[in-house]
């Protein structure tokens, strides 16, 4: 091992022992630390983690201790004082003044069947975000994430064609708030895409008003106009972006391969119809490429 390696890792481990003071520090704390007044619920691979790090930048949000907090799909029988540890305090909201703002983005939580009741039930009153990506297009990259992630090993067609098989039992399992599942979690690569049975969950318990749904593509093209439209939606004041880079998008050789072209427009028929479904409970075009 090298100087530089070594050098490497000790500074790893030091940045995770100060990690893991500041937790201890912040569950010591809990009871004097806010809800969130946003969430970013989805959708994975969908352009979440952009979108937070430039909400993060205006100089009325507050970020939390971890972009992706996973309480309402992971860590709910943690308890409430364990999801308010990782917030800022009432004192720091209020230092930064009136209109301040702190949120998470979790994008498990747009299709976790249990995340929206169990939100309502702790955050009433948030707003939620959801950004949507042609579903054909997130399949495809949230597989790609699972094979390089080591979760999954299998061809893409496989993978699709066996998604049925594990899924459809684990979202009725994960209304256990015991219960958690890997598969649910990793291998919903098509479910995953039903964007409009998971906005209507939402809508049974909160108001329309309480949920901006962008496009991830629109996000991506321009970011300024996008982020304009959350902070109107969460009432700060509009920010100015610099260095938009989209964030951890992924490089996979294979994805443009013959055969993924080819899953790729089988899944854009297949989508068509929920696609047809999404733009009208949303009263606006989500059909992608068709």
């Amino acid at each position: 091992m090298t100087t530089d390696q070594q050098r490497t890792m000790l500074q790893h481990r030091i940045m995770r022992s100060r990690r893991w003071v500041e937790w201890q520090v912040r569950r010591a704390t809990s009871r004097l630390r806010v809800l969130p007044d946003f969430l970013v619920i989805g959708a994975m691979k969908g352009g979440t983690t952009s979108l937070y790090d430039y909400l993060c930048r205006h100089e009325k949000v507050e970020v939390a201790f971890r972009k992706e907090v996973h309480y309402f799909d992971g860590h709910y029988t943690s308890g409430v004082q364990w999801y308010r540890a990782n917030f800022p305090t009432h004192s720091q909201m209020q230092r930064l003044g009136p209109g301040a703002v702190t949120g998470e983005a979790t994008p498990y939580y747009l299709y976790h069947q249990a995340a929206a009741s169990r939100i309502a039930a702790i955050v009433p009153h948030a707003r939620l975000i959801a950004v949507l990506r042609d579903p054909a297009d997130r399949a495809i990259s949230h597989y790609f994430h699972s094979v390089r992630t080591g979760m999954d090993t299998r061809p893409i067609r496989q993978a699709f064609a066996e998604e049925h098989q594990h899924v459809p039992g684990e979202e009725q399992r994960v209304l256990d708030n015991h219960y958690t599942s890997d598969r649910h979690r990793m291998w919903s690569y098509v479910a995953r895409g039903h964007y409009a049975q998971q906005i209507e969950a939402y809508y049974q318990h909160f108001s329309r008003d309480q949920l901006l749904v962008l496009k991830s593509e629109e996000l991506f093209a321009d970011p300024q106009q996008a982020v304009t439209q959350v902070t109107d939606f969460l009432r700060v004041e509009p920010m100015e972006l610099h260095n938009v880079k989209p964030l951890n998008t992924g490089s996979y050789a294979q994805s443009d391969s013959a055969e993924v072209e080819q899953v790729r427009v089988e899944l854009r028929e297949y989508f068509r119809p929920h696609n047809q479904r999404l733009s009208e409970l949303l009263d606006r075009d989500f059909l992608w490429a068709t």
